[in-house]
């Protein structure tokens, strides 16, 4: 991949994972989990979480991602590009989970984060 290709994953990473940590603050202001009180309640969740301006700016970041992510798809091989992609998301998915939220680390977590950075870094090797 090139540089400006790296950059943009990169970008594109970041952004997805602003837009998961703005769901879950969103979800987590909510009176009840969504879609848990069965289906009587629907129309009320979808309001409720409507009304939350976090889970909009996790939708309009969402929408730049997918942006990012098409000129991405439009310049580098999608099977070095995808696989770094969510390699990077998921890595810092869970280091948001544990640094926002408080979510345990532990020494399986390490080696699962290390073994995705290996894989990651073979990937993107020729």
């Amino acid at each position: 991949m090139s540089p400006r290709g790296w950059l943009l994953l990169v970008i594109c990473a970041v952004v997805v994972v602003i837009a998961n940590i703005g769901l879950r603050f969103a979800v987590g202001r909510l009176e009840a989990p969504p879609f848990s009180r069965g289906f009587t309640h629907i129309l009320e969740d979808v309001l409720a979480l409507a009304g939350q301006p976090l889970l909009l700016g996790a939708v309009a970041c969402y929408c730049v991602a997918i942006a990012i992510w098409l000129r991405v798809l439009a310049t580098e091989p999608l099977s070095i590009a995808y696989p770094s992609l969510t390699s990077a998301t998921f890595v810092a998915i869970i280091l948001a989970g544990v640094l926002v939220f408080g979510e345990p680390w532990n020494l399986t977590r390490t080696a699962g984060v290390g073994l995705i950075l290996v894989g990651l870094v073979l990937l993107s090797t020729h």
